[in-house]
């Protein structure tokens, strides 16, 4: 039975990769250097070029983009590994979540020498464009957070002994 939720788990990782890379791949071939507004005032896809990380920060230096992300990758899939059997399957998927959307990224900064990214709210607030893999990131971040606050076990531990 683990293994077959193991199995999910790949898969889930695999189908959020491609979710991206063809997101990215159909915004690339229809929308370079073009946008369509999808919510007047509220919401365009817009296709640009990020060499930097998050807010266009450290533009040009992808190497050390490439280099954090592999190892942020790897560090999570190590710990996903070592701790495969503790966490539950909630605190499994939001770390899928970010080793996908770090992969998607990834996958950019390698092959096309930037990352595609193609949300923008810069209407509704002052924010710069993301992507899928952005989403999947930030969301798995949120949700590994909320699991750390009400970890179940814990409030168990500290609290249940005190009875």
């Amino acid at each position: 039975m683990k293994n077959k939720k193991n199995i999910i788990l790949i898969l889930l990782s695999l189908l959020l990769i491609i979710i991206d890379q063809t997101i990215k791949i159909l915004v690339y071939k229809n929308l370079f250097c073009s946008e369509i507004t999808v919510i007047k005032g509220l919401l365009n896809i817009t296709y640009v070029e990020n060499t930097g990380g998050a807010f266009g920060f450290g533009s040009k230096n992808i190497i050390i983009f490439i280099t954090f992300t592999i190892i942020l990758v790897a560090f999570l899939i190590g710990l996903l590994i070592k701790k495969i059997n503790e966490y539950n399957m909630v605190k499994k998927i939001s770390i899928i979540m970010i080793i996908s959307g770090g992969i998607g990224n990834l996958i950019d900064r390698i092959f096309r020498g930037f990352v595609i990214d193609y949300i923008d709210i810069n209407q509704l607030f002052e924010y710069p464009m993301f992507n899928f893999a952005d989403i999947c990131i930030v969301l798995g971040c949120i949700i590994f957070a909320i699991c750390l606050v009400f970890n179940k076990e814990k409030y168990e531990r500290i609290y249940c002994k005190r009875k």
